[in-house]
């Protein structure tokens, strides 16, 4: 029987549905790190001792075990959909919100015209020597002390197109950071304003068209072998006991014996090729890949051997053949 990482490499194409590797909740006040039931996502806000989005949930997928090797460079991997799921435990009546909401909403809440606050999913960021990828899930929240804003280990990150560069949004009402989150949070069937209930499913398509959107989730050079997100939400807690997101992690025991579902990603990527003009993926631009052009001669669907990728398979892609002759 095929492996399923030859028939990835074969295909070019990877399709999975992945269980989270890791989870973490990251609350400066954690007792349990890495071992935890339930986490809870809010926002506290005015406070020079804690980030603006308090309370965060990091995750981790291996997506090697589904045949994208770590070491991949990253302008090779080519994603076509992704999407992160995960259920809440409905432990607090929050407001189903899934629209974004302005930094101004925050200075004035009248600017908010709907209840609640989303739920967002970002990318995964370091520091302290740890990166989104490296952090493990019983890793400590941050060097020194937890209190402060911007001292944890693992955060949520974005891009801004401003700095060019990738900014920490733990406080970005206060830093008036408007970069844009992968994906908010939206349930299928549920009306906006209505509790979100028990088992409820959140779900994240994650936006691939935004500014560095590959680089976020892969990594800027080389994939490490997993993408990693933390999960924030603006909403104010009511107390310690209330009015916060509660989501199922993969400790609980509804999870264990299959009532619920902790975080899960599935999605394609595609692996393209490093080399272009190796049509038939042996490694080697050569006389075999002459005849693969002159064999698909004019055909406008054929994209192996369209090796310029100008949509038709003609003269200039037997010059882009003789130009890389030899190994790749």
């Amino acid at each position: 029987m095929i492996s399923v990482f030859t028939a990835c490499l074969l295909s070019q194409a990877i399709s999975f549905d992945l269980p989270v590797t890791a989870d973490r909740w990251m609350y400066p006040y954690n007792a349990t790190p890495g071992d935890r039931v339930n986490g809870s996502v809010f926002g506290t806000y005015g406070s020079n001792f804690v980030d603006e989005f308090h309370g965060q949930i990091h995750f981790a997928f291996d997506l090697t075990e589904f045949g994208l090797p770590a070491g991949t460079p990253v302008d090779s991997i080519q994603c076509n959909s992704m999407v992160f799921t995960i259920d809440a435990n409905g432990i607090n009546e929050i407001p189903y919100d899934p629209t974004p909401d302005s930094l101004e909403s925050f200075a004035d809440t009248s600017l908010d015209t709907d209840d609640g606050r989303p739920v967002v999913l970002w990318s995964a960021g370091g520091r302290g020597g740890f990166t989104g990828c490296t952090f493990p899930e019983d890793g400590p929240f941050a060097i020194g002390s937890p209190s402060g804003t911007g001292v944890r280990c693992v955060y949520p990150q974005a891009f801004d197109v401003e700095a060019l560069d990738f900014v920490d949004v733990s406080n970005s009402v206060r830093d008036q950071i408007a970069s844009p989150p992968l994906a908010i949070g939206t349930i299928d069937g549920a009306i906006p304003g209505n509790p979100i209930l028990p088992y409820d499913r959140l779900r994240f398509e994650i936006d691939l068209s935004q500014p560095a959107a590959k680089e976020l989730i892969f990594g800027v050079d080389e994939f490490c072998g997993k993408v990693t997100f933390v999960v924030t939400s603006w909403q104010e807690p009511t107390g310690m006991t209330g009015g916060f997101h509660s989501f199922f992690m993969r400790e609980n025991p509804d999870v264990i014996f299959g009532f619920a579902d902790a975080a899960t990603l599935t999605g394609e990527i595609e692996i393209l090729s490093p080399c272009p003009s190796d049509t038939n993926g042996d490694g080697n631009v050569g006389f075999a890949d002459v005849l693969a052009v002159l064999g698909d001669w004019g055909c406008t669907s054929c994209e192996s051997s369209d090796v310029d990728g100008d949509g038709t398979v003609g003269f200039s892609d037997v010059l882009s053949v003789i130009a890389n002759w030899g190994d790749c």
